[in-house]
């Protein structure tokens, strides 16, 4: 945003989050606040547990987590995620017409390395259409994948993190709050 026009630029702009706008009209000392929704999709910052079955990241759609699906159906050219195999000339396997992240193939394929040790990290970018209002446009979100074999090798600092952003997504709707830090963070363990 340009902090004198009050210009947005979308294209630089996280997609599918809320955000609050304000400003103070020069000569004045009244703050405005307005909300803005940049829509798209985007994706839950989360812990994922491969071996109670958490295997898939789904993503959320205009800044509602309780909203429908819209790529659900997917008639005619339908939603397309990864377009450009991005992701998944990393590892990553997503379901292109739905965006789903299977974990576990993920893991299969490497993502982290042969051998991963905790906390390594692998930040992609994924490229989508939506078949919705946004007219097919091309637009992005990034990613953050974070590797632990344990849900209790997560230092406590960074699931109090995870925990209090996740908490602040499904609550936004009711509260209005700064959106969750960008890029989303996703962290895979293999146990419990």
């Amino acid at each position: 945003m340009d902090a004198t026009t009050g210009a947005i630029d979308l294209t630089n702009s996280e997609t599918g989050q809320r955000y609050d706008v304000a400003f103070v009209k020069s000569g004045t000392t009244d703050t405005c606040l307005s909300h803005l929704i940049v829509a798209g999709a985007a994706y839950m910052d989360s812990v994922y547990v491969l071996a109670v079955s958490d295997t898939t990241a789904k993503p959320y759609f205009n800044a509602n987590p309780y909203g429908p699906p819209v790529c659900q159906g997917n008639q005619g050219e339908g939603c397309q995620f990864d377009y450009n195999n991005y992701a998944h000339n990393q590892g990553i396997e997503i379901d292109q017409k739905t965006g789903f992240i299977d974990l576990q193939k993920t893991m299969k394929n490497s993502l982290f390395g042969l051998l991963p040790i905790n906390g390594t990290t692998v930040n992609t970018t994924i490229f989508y259409k939506l078949n919705d209002n946004s007219n097919y446009a091309p637009q992005k979100i990034q990613l953050q994948l974070v590797f632990y074999n344990h849900k209790s090798d997560i230092p406590a600092s960074l699931l109090a993190n995870i925990t209090n952003k996740l908490i602040n997504t499904l609550n936004d709707l009711l509260i209005s709050k700064a959106p969750s830090t960008r890029p989303p963070i996703i962290i895979i363990t293999r146990y419990n």
